[in-house]
Parts: C-alpha cells; sequence; structure tokens
C-alpha cells in the first residue's frame, strides 16, 4: 500500500516539474511569433446582401410613384386653371383616376414584395370589418344610393393570416362588385368550426361585361389568399355574383 502511494506522488511531482519547466522555457519571441499572424489576420468581410427579385420590385415601384405625383399635381392645376374648359375639367379628372388607380396597383405589388410570414400571424376579422366599412364611406362608387351591409357575428374573431393582406383583397373584391354589379353589396361572414367564410356579392346586371376573364385585381387577392392556404372562388347564379374565400380561425390573438 505505501509503495503504490508513494508511485502516485513520484508521478504528480513529475508532471508539475514538466510544466514548470515547459512554461519556462517559452520564450518572449516564440510567443509573439504565435499570436502576431491572429493579430495582423484582416477583418472579416461581410457577406453582400442579396439582390432579389423583390428587391427590383420594390426599387421599381419607388419609380413609379414619383411621376405619379406629378401627373396628379399638374392635373389638379389644370382643372383649377382660371377659364377652363368643361372638357379641359373632364380630361384632368380622368388623368387624376388613371393615376390614382395606378398607384393603387402599385402599393398592392409593394405589399406583396414584403418578407411577411402569414402563416404564423393572426389579427381580429372584426377590426378589418370595420376598417372596411369606413372606407366604403369614402369611395364614390358606394355613396348615395348603393351602400355596403356586413353581417357578422359581434365581438372579436380571431383569425389566422395577415390584416393588411386581408383588408386588400377584401377591397378588391369590394371595388370589383361595385364595378361590375348593381345595386347594395352584401359581405357575410359565415363562422363554421375551424374556419370563416367571407362571402361580398350583389346584383348582376342585365348585360353582363363582355370582359369574363379574371381582372388584375382579383388575380393579386387570389394570390394573397394563396399564401394564407386559401382560394377564391367566383360564382354568378341566374342575377347574384358571389365572390368567397376562406380564413382558418385561431383560439387567441397575439398580444404586439
Amino acid at each position: 500500500m505505501g509503495d503504490s502511494l508513494l508511485v502516485s506522488t513520484n508521478r504528480l511531482v513529475s508532471r508539475i516539474l514538466q510544466s514548470v519547466y515547459a512554461v519556462s522555457s517559452w520564450r518572449p519571441d516564440a510567443v509573439w511569433s504565435w499570436i502576431k499572424p491572429l493579430l495582423q489576420r484582416p477583418p472579416p468581410v461581410p457577406s453582400a446582401h442579396s439582390f432579389d427579385n423583390r428587391d427590383a420590385i420594390a426599387a421599381l415601384i419607388h419609380e413609379i410613384n414619383n411621376p405619379l405625383s406629378t401627373l396628379v399635381n399638374a392635373a389638379f392645376a389644370l382643372s383649377e386653371q382660371a377659364g377652363a374648359t368643361p372638357e379641359r375639367r373632364q380630361f384632368a379628372q380622368t388623368l387624376r383616376g388613371e393615376a390614382r388607380r395606378i398607384h393603387h396597383l402599385a402599393d398592392t405589388m409593394g405589399m406583396l414584395c414584403r418578407h411577411q410570414n402569414v402563416e404564423h400571424a393572426n389579427f381580429d376579422l372584426t377590426d378589418v370589418l370595420n376598417d372596411l366599412l369606413l372606407l366604403a364611406r369614402l369611395e364614390p362608387g358606394l355613396r348615395g344610393e348603393r351602400q355596403l351591409l356586413i353581417r357578422s357575428s359581434e365581438g372579436p374573431l380571431p383569425v389566422r393570416g395577415d390584416a393588411e393582406l386581408i383588408q386588400q383583397v377584401l377591397w378588391n373584391l369590394l371595388l370589383n362588385a361595385s364595378h361590375h354589379g348593381v345595386g347594395d353589396i352584401e359581405l357575410e361572414v359565415q363562422l363554421q368550426r375551424k374556419q370563416v367564410k367571407l362571402c361580398i356579392c350583389n346584383r348582376c346586371p342585365q348585360k353582363p361585361p363582355a370582359n369574363d376573364g379574371m381582372t388584375l385585381d382579383l388575380s393579386l387577392s387570389n394570390y394573397i389568399l394563396s399564401r394564407h392556404r386559401s382560394t377564391l372562388c367566383l360564382i354568378r347564379h341566374d342575377d347574384r355574383f358571389e365572390a368567397s374565400f376562406i380564413l382558418q380561425r385561431t383560439r387567441r390573438l397575439e398580444v404586439q
């Protein structure tokens, strides 16, 4: 027992002496030759930002909006000139209307270019419907004899998705119904177990429009809904036209 303890002690002392000798044998120039390359190493170059298609579209939209603002201001000045004829005022109003339409499309494209994760976001659909009702009261095509009638349950209605994008879809469908239909526009929210179905419908004119294809606004709306794992359904039955889509319900709202 004593011999084994003595051997272990001798080994420990030998290792300590070896470590002390190794440290004492270090030379400053040897240490500096090891540290110097580390200090002289160039700093890492940050990786360049990848310029993708969305960046190009965003830059293009920014350049489009600048001349649009100039066009709107010029049309306003043209219509307000002293002695302007009714034809000139009508022409200026047409310019302003077309400029607003292009500006609306540019804003919609810019919204689609944003990197938004809609699968893990949720919002209160009731708030979006209230905002939509306020916007409809300012729209010339929905004032006066035409109205937007919303049928929905009271209280919060949490659904999955992006509030701004869904409001854009509803606004596009509302304008489409206003331009191509007649009479009041009805927006009904049908509650299902795990889903919410939104339907916008109104009466069709006696003579349907010649272009039965999907317009740009409806195509953009369908693209937005595809990101929400939904799709736009268009139905024409007798004298009624209906546009609908489905959103997934969620139990609670995220705390912002």
